[in-house]
């Protein structure tokens, strides 16, 4: 798939998930929650990443990774496809870890993660140890 189909593909599934939202939920459950449709600038010398997986209907997944620095500016956005069956788990800490190297071979080692997976952002801020294949990923993803 062409890097430019799994954007559309992000774009669509955000739609999607916005548009079931909006059927399911109150208007009025969510009004204290922050949106997540705004972006937060990284404190002044870092950079943040912010980082999403698509699973492709059993052929694979998608990563998608996008970096700016502290002012908003784009440094650079990505997207890699892997064959395979992977759980949303799994593709979330796989394209957390895609971005963190991404980084890293750009150049930049002041960087904040953020990503919509509440696992892998507990796993990964409380340091947490386990048993299960994804903390092969939340291992290597480590503190940051």
């Amino acid at each position: 798939m062409e890097p430019n189909g799994v954007a559309i593909d992000f774009r669509k599934m955000e739609s999607d998930y916005r548009t079931y939202m909006a059927r399911i939920t109150p208007s009025h459950s969510h009004s204290n929650i922050p949106s997540s449709r705004s972006w937060s600038a990284p404190a002044t010398g870092r950079i943040k990443e912010n980082v999403d997986a698509h699973l492709n209907n059993g052929n694979g997944v998608c990563f998608g990774v996008v970096i700016r620095d502290d002012r908003g500016r784009l440094l650079a956005a990505a997207v890699k496809r892997i064959c395979g069956i992977w759980s949303s788990e799994m593709a979330e800490a796989g394209a957390a870890l895609y971005g963190l190297l991404l980084t890293r071979r750009l150049g930049f080692d002041s960087v904040v993660l953020e990503s919509d997976a509440l696992n892998l952002v507990s796993a990964v801020n409380q340091n947490m140890d386990g048993a299960s294949p994804v903390f092969l990923f939340y291992n290597d993803i480590g503190p940051v």
